[in-house]
């Protein structure tokens, strides 16, 4: 199961999700000890990946490719973390 996290919209704190349930059309979720109803927050799913720090990488993290190959064109390079078409990428903005 991956982990998710959660903002509130305008926020800036992200919270572990810890319960999710749907009712119909509508989907809920619980984080900071309530449930929220999810078009409320943005909702980040876990790419079950570590950065160097050993924090799991998110989608919509943004993230400094390093890498000890000089021939990457992307070494040192900026992007976002973002889940498409079932998988996980990093993409240059």
């Amino acid at each position: 199961m991956r982990n998710y996290i959660a903002y509130i919209i305008g926020g800036t704190k992200a919270y572990p999700v810890t319960q999710m349930r749907r009712e119909g059309a509508e989907t809920f979720i619980v984080f900071n000890g309530s449930w929220h109803n999810s078009k409320d927050c943005i909702l980040c799913m876990g790419s079950d990946v570590n950065d160097c720090a050993g924090n799991e990488i998110f989608e919509g993290d943004i993230i400094q490719l390093t890498s000890g190959d000089q021939s990457c064109p992307y070494k040192n390079k900026i992007g976002v973390a973002t889940y498409r078409n079932g998988r996980f990428s990093w993409s240059v903005e």
